[in-house]
């Protein structure tokens, strides 16, 4: 049996719930490499569901796809990659291709898979706005290899510029069974309690979008001896002063061009099929960003769509 025979079979029995371990092992390793991928629907606005959606077989030129309905991607989608206990962050609505190695080193470097003598359990993700840093750590924090290595499950925050802390520390409080972490005075004096109930906890911790070291230090005070620690950021200082050696930071490139084009061929495939070379240098462009590649697709599609000038809004492109 071919692989893209396998995977329509795999896929066959997830929908009718006939699925095997085997089977969800087969489709999710697809899904992270792009050999298959799963997009949303059309949203109602008025209740804010998708109304349908799309597990789609990518191949060179022309993609095999499934349409669904939207409950019945949810249903798939907690099968394959289920919630862990804890703070998950929100599962991504964006296309996840071409970064099954960024996933891999990931777990390699924080000790879940491999050798664990130069693994470390604090690792920072660094990446240019864009690249795709926390879609990554929240397909990460559904990963079976992390579920099984984290049995306490995953925290999780993004920290933004200006943190709310003693509110994201009474969040993580509720989570490990605290409801009085509002009344505590000080954000020391919540990481310490943190770090108690932690000691006694295997957890990873997923710390987004740090924008300044001193942030994520109270999470470094916080962690527990056996949980793993993760922080993502934008900005190469942070991520210096926050690393303990080299290896802590992870530099999360850029899609590779085969994938950014396929991203493309999926998200617009008219656009990709009548002006390849254009779209090419449109990739280039926008430096094979996976979420200004999703923009820019949406506004391809609508100019299709529409029947203007696809060629001169590429050119001319507001992304160049």
């Amino acid at each position: 049996m071919n692989e893209e025979l396998k995977l329509r079979t795999a896929l066959t029995r997830l929908t009718t719930d006939n699925s095997t371990e085997d089977d969800n092992r087969l489709v999710r390793q697809a899904l992270l490499s792009g050999n298959v991928v799963y997009t949303t629907g059309e949203r109602d606005v008025a209740v804010g569901v998708s109304v349908s959606g799309s597990f789609i077989i990518t191949g060179d030129q022309n993609n095999l796809r499934s349409n669904l309905p939207g409950e019945m991607i949810e249903k798939l989608k907690n099968i394959l990659f289920p919630k862990p206990q804890g703070i998950s962050p929100p599962f991504p609505e964006l296309v996840f291709i071409g970064r099954d190695e960024a996933l891999h080193t990931t777990k390699e470097r924080l000790g879940i898979i491999g050798s664990s003598e130069e693994a470390s359990q604090t690792l920072i993700v660094r990446g240019f706005p864009g690249v795709g840093k926390t879609t990554l750590v929240s397909v990460l924090s559904r990963d079976p290899d992390v579920i099984n290595t984290y049995t306490d499950g995953v925290l999780w925050t993004s920290l933004e510029q200006k943190p709310a802390l003693m509110s994201i520390f009474a969040g993580w409080g509720r989570a490990l069974g605290r409801d009085d972490f509002l009344r505590i005075p000080t954000p020391d004096e919540a990481v310490e309690q943190l770090a108690a109930i932690l000691q006694g906890r295997k957890m990873l911790l997923i710390v987004d979008d740090v924008w300044e070291a001193g942030h994520g230090a109270l999470f470094q005070k916080a962690r527990g001896i056996n949980c793993g620690l993760l922080f993502t950021t934008r900005l190469p200082e942070v991520a210096n002063a926050l690393a303990q050696t080299e290896r802590a930071i992870y530099a999360l490139p850029v899609l590779a061009v085969d994938d950014a084009l396929k991203l493309m061929r999926i998200l617009a495939p008219d656009v990709v099929s009548r002006h390849e070379k254009d779209c090419l240098e449109l990739l280039n462009a926008i430096e094979y960003l996976p979420l200004v590649i999703h923009v820019a697709a949406r506004l391809l599609r609508e100019e299709l769509r529409n029947d203007w000038g696809v060629e001169d809004l590429i050119k001319d492109s507001i992304f160049f």
